[in-house]
C-alpha cells in the first residue's frame, strides 16, 4: 500500500512538472480549436461569403460540406470564434496555407452591407497573392501579406485596396517585388484619407514600391521600413524612425525625400549621403535632431531643414554641385557659412537667431534672400552678394507672419550699395532712418516696402535720388514713418537739402510743427525759411508733412518723433 502511494506522489509531481514546463503558446496548442458541425450555427451570410472566396479561387469543394468541421483547409484556414449565449459561430481570422502552389490568388471583402463583422485577422502568406481588396470590417485589426521566400519574386500582387477599417492598428507588408500602389493610385498612400484612424504599426519590407507616402491620421508607434530598394519618392508624417540614415545601400534611386513633424526615435543623427538621383529633400518641424549632415548627392537641387534646431555647428552640407535652393528657416543658426555652396541663388534665413550679417558668408550667386523673422537683427550688409534681386527683412517676431506695429524691431542699419540688380526690397517694421544713400541708381527696382520705420526727410530724398524710374514703375510703401529730428547748437533743423530737391522736381516742401499735445505750435515759437527751421522757444515740438505723397505716391502718416528744445 505504502509503494502504491509513492508511485503515485510521483506521477502527480511529474505531471505537475510537465503543465509548469508549458509556454502559454503551448496551453493554445494543447486547446482543441473551435468548430462549428452545421452551417446553420454560423453567423448568417458568413458561410457565403466563405463560399464566394472559395468560388474566386477556384476551391469551391474545399467548403463545399454542410458540416465546416469537414472542411478542406488546403488553401484557406478559417480560424471560428463563438458567442458565449446562443453558441453562434463567426469568423475570426482568415489565414492563407503556406507552400508550392498553395494559398489563395484573390482575397475582395469591401462589400459595406455584407461582410465579416468579427473579423479580426488576415494573414496572407503565400507566393500566389494576386489581387487583395479589403474594406468594411469593422472589427479588423490586424493584416499580414508575405509573399514569403524563395518565391517571392514569382508574386503578381501589384497593388492593394484597404480602407473603412476603424479598427486596424497594425498592417505589414512583406516580401512583394511587384507590389507599387494602393487602390487606384500612382503610389502607395498611407493616410488618413482611407479611414483607419487607430493604425499604430506600418511595416513594409522588401517590396517594389516606387513612391511612398506615409501620413496617418495619428502618429504612428512605430514604421518598419527595409528593403525597399525601388523606391524614388518618400513621404512620411508624425512617424517615428529608428534609422535616419538615406544612403545607397538603402534607397539606390531616391530622387524625392520629405519628412515631416517626425518623432523622435532611436537615433537622433540625421545623414542623407552619396545618393546620385537625389533632386529634392524636405525635411519639417523635426527639432529634436542632434546634427544634419547632407553630402555627396550630386544632383540635389532643393533642400529645405525647417524647425529643426539646427545651428552652424550641427548643419554639415557638402559635395553638393547643383544645390540652387536652400530654406533653413526656423532654426538656430547665430552665424553661418556656406560660402562652400557656390551654386546656391535661393537662400532662406527667417525665423533665426541671427543678430549681424558680419556672422553671415553666402555664395556670391545668392540672388533671393529672405531674413524676416530673426527678431534681434541690429545690421544688415548684403553689399558682397551682387546678384540679390529680392530681398526681405521684415521686422516679424521669430516665427510670425505679420508685424506688430506698436513694438518696430531695432534694425537701424541697412547697407543696400551697389545691389543694382535688386527688384523687390520689404524692410517694413524696423527702425531705419535711411535705406539708399542717393548715390548708386537701382534701375530695376519694382516694389519697396518700408512702413513703419523712422525714415528722415533727408533719407527720404535718398530713396528718390536713388530711384529714376520712381513715378512709373515701382509700387511704394513708405508710410507710417516716425522720424528722429536732429537739433544743431543753435536750435535750428535744417532740411534745406530736402528744400532743394523738391524745388528741382518742381514741388513744395511743407510742415506742420505741433506740441507735445497735439495743438499746432505758435507762429513766434519758431522761423522756417527754405528748410531750415529756427525755434525761438524752449518747449517739445513734432513735426509732419505730407508733402512725401508727391513724390512717393500716396505716402501718408508721415512724422517726427516728439524732440526738445532748450
Amino acid at each position: 500500500m505504502k509503494k502504491n502511494l509513492f508511485l503515485l506522489g510521483c506521477m502527480t509531481a511529474l505531471t505537475m512538472l510537465s503543465f509548469q514546463s508549458c509556454s502559454s503558446d503551448d496551453v493554445v496548442l494543447l486547446k482543441k480549436p473551435l468548430q462549428p458541425t452545421s452551417v446553420s450555427s454560423c453567423a448568417k451570410g458568413e458561410i457565403a461569403l466563405l463560399r464566394k472566396i472559395a468560388e474566386d479561387n477556384n476551391m469551391s469543394a474545399d467548403f463545399a460540406s454542410e458540416d465546416p468541421s469537414a472542411w478542406k483547409y488546403d488553401h484557406l484556414q478559417v480560424v471560428w470564434d463563438t458567442t458565449a449565449v446562443n453558441k453562434t459561430y463567426y469568423v475570426k481570422e482568415l489565414r492563407s496555407v503556406e507552400g508550392e502552389a498553395k494559398g489563395i490568388t484573390t482575397l475582395k471583402l469591401n462589400d459595406e452591407r455584407n461582410n465579416f463583422r468579427s473579423l479580426e485577422r488576415i494573414e496572407m502568406k503565400n507566393a500566389q497573392l494576386k489581387s487583395f481588396s479589403v474594406a468594411n470590417a469593422p472589427r479588423l485589426r490586424t493584416i499580414i501579406i508575405n509573399g514569403k521566400g524563395l518565391n517571392a519574386e514569382n508574386t503578381e500582387l501589384t497593388s492593394i485596396d484597404i480602407h473603412d477599417l476603424p479598427q486596424l492598428d497594425s498592417l505589414h507588408i512583406e516580401n512583394l517585388p511587384k507590389l507599387s500602389t494602393t487602390s487606384a493610385d500612382e503610389r502607395f498612400n498611407i493616410d488618413a484619407f482611407y479611414q483607419y484612424p487607430k493604425l499604430a504599426y506600418v511595416g513594409i519590407v522588401n517590396t517594389g514600391i516606387k513612391e511612398l507616402s506615409v501620413d496617418p491620421t495619428k502618429p504612428l508607434k512605430e514604421l518598419k521600413l527595409s528593403g525597399n530598394k525601388q523606391i524614388k519618392g518618400l513621404t512620411l508624417a508624425e512617424v517615428a524612425l529608428s534609422d535616419l540614415t538615406f544612403n545607397a545601400e538603402t534607397y539606390p534611386l531616391l530622387e524625392n525625400l520629405a519628412l515631416r513633424k517626425l518623432k523622435e526615435g532611436k537615433s537622433k543623427d540625421l545623414i542623407i549621403s552619396g545618393l546620385s538621383s537625389l533632386t529634392n529633400v524636405g525635411i519639417y518641424h523635426s527639432n529634436w535632431l542632434s546634427k544634419a549632415e547632407v553630402s555627396g548627392c550630386s544632383n540635389l537641387k532643393e533642400l529645405t531643414l525647417n524647425n529643426c534646431g539646427l545651428t552652424e555647428e550641427t548643419c554639415k552640407l557638402s559635395n553638393l554641385p547643383h544645390l540652387t535652393t536652400l530654406n533653413l528657416d526656423g532654426n538656430d543658426f547665430t552665424s553661418i557659412n556656406l560660402a562652400h555652396l557656390e551654386t546656391v541663388k535661393n537662400l532662406d534665413l527667417k525665423n533665426n537667431k541671427l543678430t549681424t550679417t558680419d556672422n553671415m558668408v553666402l555664395s556670391k550667386a545668392v540672388e533671393k534672400l529672405p531674413l524676416q523673422g530673426n527678431e534681434n537683427l541690429q545690421k544688415v550688409d548684403l553689399t558682397p552678394y551682387k546678384k540679390l534681386w529680392l530681398i526681405n527683412v521684415n521686422g516679424y517676431k521669430r516665427g510670425q507672419d505679420a508685424a506688430d506695429h506698436q513694438h518696430p524691431l531695432a534694425l537701424a542699419n541697412v547697407n543696400l550699395s551697389g545691389l543694382t540688380a535688386l527688384v523687390s526690397v520689404r524692410l517694413n517694421n524696423n527702425s531705419l532712418p535711411a535705406i539708399f544713400d542717393g548715390k548708386a541708381k537701382y534701375p530695376e527696382l519694382e516694389t519697396l516696402e518700408a512702413e513703419y520705420n523712422a525714415i528722415t526727410p533727408i533719407g527720404m530724398v535718398n530713396i528718390a535720388n536713388s530711384l529714376e524710374n520712381r513715378r512709373r514703375d515701382v509700387d511704394f510703401k513708405l508710410n507710417y514713418q516716425t522720424f528722429a529730428v536732429e537739433v544743431k547748437e543753435e536750435k535750428t533743423v535744417d532740411y534745406s537739402v530736402v528744400h532743394n530737391f523738391f524745388e528741382k522736381e518742381g514741388e513744395s516742401l511743407s510742415f506742420n510743427v505741433k506740441g507735445s499735445d497735439g495743438s499746432a505750435a505758435s507762429v513766434d515759437s519758431y522761423t522756417y525759411t527754405n528748410g531750415v527751421f529756427t525755434f525761438k522757444k524752449a518747449g517739445s515740438y513734432k513735426l509732419s508733412s505730407n508733402s512725401f505723397s508727391d513724390i512717393f505716391r500716396g505716402t501718408y502718416n508721415y512724422d517726427s518723433a516728439v524732440f526738445t528744445i532748450q
